[in-house]
């Protein structure tokens, strides 16, 4: 049989084993997450009304979530902030199925068409191969999801975000980060979660300076970027809520540098690089009493802050204000021992 014919052949075979794999997931076991528009979330509540209690030891991160989901909701609203963390972030973790799942179908036909797009049987062959073996991982981590999410009902994108701001509230440093970064909020859905940011409004800055003061290295860079009265590229929900001030802005800053090791590691080189950047710019921008008044913050305005910890790869950390997503691994109280690397969980 010709390389021709033997390609053409494999490419019919693909094409076969990708439109099942398609109608499996269309036409398959109801195991998907719902929306429940039914309160899954007790309503809004001040701030003042919500008491942190100590932390027992989260279920495991491969237990159903069906399974551990009452006793989740139970201690969070007993106030306890590792389970309230948990809770949020399950509940995003199975709200992100259909987009997973529509990712995949895309990435899926957008390899077919640029399979029959290649001339060359063997290079097609090869590519094939390797389609075929990234379908099978991406349905491996589909079907994990999937697993993970069954019969669960999701909460609607407003009580999603009273979830994230309720752990917040109550201490738990990767919901404060969440909650005030704004990425509790999604935004192909933000019209839906409309009611909640006034709410954001008033609490994103006191919680972003209260989790900075805790020593949170991406925290202090997002309010720099966030109070930076020019702004690189597009504002975070944060900085929105943020009145401009320069002189805090480069404070931040330079507060974030000093914190940074030695010149040598070049791990940090290029979040130092952008740092310097930002720093310069504010120099060069600032008026005289501006850049005065920084001097004073420095001296002044951060004695009471534990020293900032670089957590995690340096070059995950954006100097524009922006923040990765909380995998609910981070969720981990210290008797859960050490939380599971994102790139490690389902």
């Amino acid at each position: 049989m010709s390389g021709w014919k033997k390609a053409g052949l494999a490419a019919a075979f693909v094409v076969a084993i990708a439109t099942t794999w398609f109608l499996a997931r269309r036409t398959g076991p109801d195991i998907a997450p719902v929306v429940d528009e039914a309160a899954v979330a007790p309503p809004p509540v001040a701030a003042t009304e919500l008491k942190a209690i100590p932390s027992a030891p989260l279920p495991p991160l491969d237990a159903p979530l069906e399974s551990v989901l009452d006793d989740l909701r139970r201690r969070a609203n007993a106030g306890e902030p590792a389970a309230a963390c948990r809770l949020a972030a399950e509940y995003s973790h199975c709200d992100e199925l259909p987009y997973r799942r529509a990712d995949d179908q895309r990435w899926l036909a957008q390899r077919q068409v640029a399979l029959q797009a290649i001339p060359n049987p063997d290079v097609r062959a090869i590519a094939m191969k390797n389609i075929e073996r990234e379908m099978a991982e991406r349905g491996g981590r589909l079907d994990t999801i999937e697993r993970h999410c069954a019969s669960v009902r999701t909460p609607s994108p407003q009580e999603s975000v009273e979830l994230w701001r309720r752990a917040a509230l109550l201490g738990h440093p990767a919901a404060m980060r969440q909650y005030a970064s704004g990425n509790a909020f999604r935004t192909n859905r933000l019209m839906d979660a409309l009611p909640m940011l006034d709410t954001y409004k008033r609490e994103a800055e006191s919680i972003a300076r209260k989790l900075a003061a805790q020593g949170d290295f991406s925290m202090a860079v997002a309010l720099a970027a966030g109070y930076n009265p020019s702004p690189i590229g597009s504002r975070s929900l944060l900085a929105q809520t943020l009145k401009p001030d320069g002189a805090m802005s480069l404070a931040l800053y330079e507060l974030a540098k000093r914190s940074l090791p030695n010149d040598g590691d070049l791990r940090y080189a290029s979040l130092r690089r952008d740092i310097d950047t930002a720093i310069e710019d504010l120099r060069a921008n600032l008026s005289p009493d501006d850049l005065a008044r920084s001097r004073d913050l420095s001296a002044k305005a951060f004695v009471d802050w534990k020293p900032l910890e670089v957590k995690g790869a340096p070059e995950r950390i954006s100097t524009t204000g922006t923040q990765r997503d909380v995998h609910r691994a981070s969720c981990a109280t210290a008797a859960d021992g050490p939380a599971m690397a994102p790139s490690d969980a389902p």
